[in-house]
């Protein structure tokens, strides 16, 4: 069986990423944990009515306009692949525009000063 061409497969699946609605959202916890010298900080979120624990906001640069911007990161389990190597895998997960994860962060950080 022939191997299909990674970078059409990739560029397939981003032209049918489809965002999901976020009608409503509750920041229920936020705080700020350290791990090997690295500070994060961690919440948990209610999102349509579901809850997800664990869900990480992470500040960058934007390399393109050298702005700080903000996304989440969802939560994550360790495993095994069939090499045995380890890789992470995703327990919860929500595809959501970067304005949604903008407002969602923006909550996480108010819960946190507040």
């Amino acid at each position: 069986m022939p191997r299909k061409n990674n970078t059409s497969n990739q560029e397939t699946k981003k032209q049918e990423l489809q965002f999901e609605e976020l009608n409503s959202f509750e920041i229920l916890r936020a705080r700020e944990v350290e791990y090997n010298g690295r500070k994060s900080v961690l919440a948990d979120v209610k999102l349509n009515g579901v809850c997800v624990y664990g869900v990480r906001a992470v500040t960058y640069t934007d390399k393109r306009d050298n702005k700080e911007k903000d996304f989440i990161g969802w939560p994550e389990r360790a495993g095994k692949d069939k090499n045995g190597e380890t890789k992470y895998y995703k327990v919860a997960y929500m595809a959501l525009s970067g304005e949604d994860q903008q407002k969602i962060c923006d909550a996480i950080y108010q819960k946190l000063d507040g």
